[in-house]
């Protein structure tokens, strides 16, 4: 049966009820730190830094393979987003020169398109986290982007920068409580605009925030069902995604079910994964299948275990299809 791949243009589609899981599917090339998966507006992309090499690669629709990112190096994951309606894939990441956090664009199906690396901030002391956002539709110039990231050495403070229409402000912090010893994670959604998550600076408990680009965001509250990680979790609107605490390399989520309480779900494994020594990513998926309806639910993507360089990833989705496995 043909099927078509739709990317959503509005980050706050909630996938209701249980998950059902994929098998691990090997994907893109090698990695050292692990891959990032494209957001709303780009649900196949990808980018990944090399298992030896500084060189960021991107592969999706319309570039599949493996293409070497112009001008941008690290040391790092780097991170990548998406704007639906003027199709400009966002790419960002900390500098291997002067650990910096940069990002560039292109537009989709543009492959030689790359814009110049514009810095955002000063020296950081993590990969970024990218959110772009288009408030309404056909209306590009008031595209907005926010970064976020970890300060340098001994700063376990978040920072925050933002761009509406080309145009960055200054970088300032999500509040004194905010504080991580890995990088945070952002995406529009949330109570107030936008959410984010990030590991505690001294302990391996997962926090969860909402707030703006303009205000302070509000005190961070651990999320609940068990969870703990050694590395980044990652969060998708209202699901949020984890490696387990070393020398566990097991995968785990939850889904925030209830906003007004704060209710999360109990953690769950990750059942179509094999496991990951890095943090994993997530991006919301859709697909349309006539006449059947299709699905809706989240996909995940990570590095394998210890010295595996390879790229899996598993879809969870709403309702079941054939082959999924249940929690």
């Amino acid at each position: 049966m043909a099927t078509a791949l739709i990317a959503l243009a509005v980050p706050t589609v909630v996938v209701a009820g249980p998950l059902y899981w994929t098998s691990q599917q090997q994907i893109g090339g090698a990695t050292g730190p692990g891959p990032a998966a494209g957001g709303h507006g780009c649900t196949s992309a990808l980018a990944w830094k090399g298992p030896t090499d500084q060189n960021i690669y991107y592969s999706g629709y319309d570039e599949p393979g493996q293409h070497v990112v112009p001008g941008a190096v690290t040391n790092d994951a780097p991170d990548i987003d998406c704007a639906v309606t003027d199709r400009a894939i966002v790419i960002g990441w900390r500098s291997a020169a002067d650990g910096a956090i940069y990002v560039m664009e292109r537009r989709y199906g543009q492959p030689n398109s790359w814009t110049v690396p514009v810095r955002v901030s000063g020296p950081a002391g993590s990969k970024p986290s990218i959110a772009v956002d288009e408030p309404c539709m056909n209306c590009p110039s008031f595209r907005r982007m926010v970064v976020a990231w970890r300060g340098p050495g001994s700063d376990g403070t978040i920072y925050l920068n933002s761009s509406e229409g080309g145009l960055w402000r200054t970088p300032r912090s999500l509040g004194p409580w905010a504080s991580t010893n890995e990088a945070p994670r952002i995406t529009f959604g949330g109570s107030r605009g936008l959410a984010g998550v990030w590991k505690g600076a001294t302990n391996n408990q997962i926090y969860y925030s909402t707030g703006s680009v303009d205000q302070p965001w509000d005190e961070p509250r651990p999320i609940g069902g068990g969870g703990g990680t050694s590395a980044a979790p990652s969060i998708d609107n209202n699901f949020v995604v984890w490696r387990g605490i070393s020398p566990d390399q097991g995968l785990y989520y939850t889904q925030l079910n209830d906003a007004p309480t704060w209710n999360w779900d109990p953690q769950k494994r990750l059942c179509g994964a094999g496991g990951s020594s890095s943090a994993p990513d997530v991006n919301h998926v859709d697909r349309l299948e006539f006449p059947t309806g299709g699905w809706t639910g989240h996909r995940v993507v990570w590095k394998g275990v210890n010295d595996d360089p390879r790229m899996w990833e598993s879809i969870g989705r709403s309702p079941k299809q054939a082959g999924d496995c249940t929690p």
